[in-house]
């Protein structure tokens, strides 16, 4: 992995909030995605490079997309635990049953058939279901399209970048941890995030 693309990366392409709110940014990255870590998946990483990716990602400010508050098509949680009742996993329950009418699981359904524009299965669609952190932050588009930059599939975009803080794939973020309670990788937890289908938009 080139070096020079490791701002891009680990976190994009994003606008620089006001100075006042950097430092405490930066701190916040760093103890999410410590140096060690990072070092052992990128060889050669120095430290100039990690803190100057640091500095980079810090000057993107936290997207505050409101989460939607009245969606017809809320479509359960994001999760490998299989017992809690608005589980994506839960084959019993009303969001994970493969024969649920909006059930991610569903191959027939509008959310789970891999020709559906709105299918995470179709890796050409664009309108996807959106992810929210039971905290209310903004996790991208549950969606198979490396393309799309809003894509928990796209590694070089904010949602989908192993590295960054927004991002579920972090295993070392609070969205990715598998011992995160926000993170759906936490076959425990009770608050995964949630799932919105694309109506509201």
């Amino acid at each position: 992995m080139p070096k020079v693309l490791l701002a891009a990366l680990l976190f994009g392409m994003l606008s620089a909030p006001a100075p006042a709110q950097q430092a405490a940014t930066e701190a916040e990255i760093r103890r999410q995605v410590p140096y060690s870590p990072m070092r052992q998946s990128i060889p050669g990483l120095t430290l100039a490079e990690y803190n100057k990716a640091i500095r980079d990602v810090a000057r993107a400010p936290a997207d505050r997309r409101p989460m939607p508050r009245n969606s017809p098509e809320r479509l359960g949680r994001l999760t490998t635990n299989p017992y809690l009742p608005d589980s994506s996993a839960n084959a019993y329950g009303r969001y994970g049953n493969p024969y649920a009418p909006n059930s991610l699981n569903n191959p027939f359904g509008r959310y789970g058939n891999p020709f559906s524009p709105n299918s995470p299965n179709n890796p050409f669609a664009l309108d996807t279901p959106r992810l929210y952190g039971n905290d209310g932050t903004y996790l991208g588009k549950l969606s198979g399209n490396p393309y799309d930059p809003d894509s928990t599939a796209n590694p070089f975009g904010r949602y989908g970048n192993p590295y960054s803080p927004d991002s579920i794939k972090n295993p070392y973020g609070i969205y990715g941890n598998p011992y995160s309670p926000l993170s759906p990788t936490n076959p425990y937890t009770t608050t995964p995030p949630l799932i919105f289908g694309s109506d509201p938009w």
